[in-house]
């Protein structure tokens, strides 16, 4: 697949590009996109050979679930509540 081939050299679940954590690894490494749940930004930890990137701010990250639907996250990665309680991606239909 073509965003796959941008990180992973194979491609396999064995991969440290593969899953939802290797998703953002593949992001922070330098691509602009990463295909991802909400909570996975508060519970990333790249790989040991990249501990560098253990740094990041994660309010760096926005969530994209529709035109509509943005969701920014604090610097631990959790979702930040919308005006008047709640969370955006409870209103987001992306994957449902």
């Amino acid at each position: 697949g073509g965003l796959c081939k941008l990180c992973k050299k194979d491609c396999t679940k064995d991969d440290p590009y593969a899953g939802y954590d290797g998703a953002l690894y593949c992001m922070d490494s330098g691509n602009d996109v990463a295909f991802v749940k909400h909570s996975t930004v508060r519970d990333y930890s790249p790989p040991e050979n990249g501990a560098e990137l253990s740094e990041t701010d994660k309010s760096n990250y926005v969530g994209i679930c529709d035109t509509t639907c943005t969701i920014l996250f604090d610097s631990d990665g959790n979702p930040l509540e919308k005006i008047g309680g709640g969370y955006k991606y409870e209103d987001c239909n992306t994957g449902k």
